[in-house]
């Protein structure tokens, strides 16, 4: 089981993509990284080709997510 898979997760099309990785960036800090940023407290991943616009974003508080939903849903 990897650390992100307790997180919360957030659904949002990609047209808004820079903007909400600029801004998580600004509110959070530099993303979660299994490679060189452990520490991280979200993260962002495509969903997929069979869903080729969604990314879903995690975050580790349930605070930061409903944060994030207020903000770009």
């Amino acid at each position: 089981m990897s650390r992100i898979d307790n997180w919360h997760s957030v659904r949002i099309d990609k047209k808004n993509y820079w903007q909400a990785r600029d801004w998580c960036i600004k509110q959070f800090g530099q993303r979660w990284s299994a490679v060189d940023n452990r520490d991280g407290v979200w993260c962002c991943f495509w969903a997929g080709r069979e869903q080729f616009s969604p990314y879903i974003w995690h975050f580790e508080r349930e605070q930061d997510a409903v944060w994030f939903k207020l903000r770009w849903i």
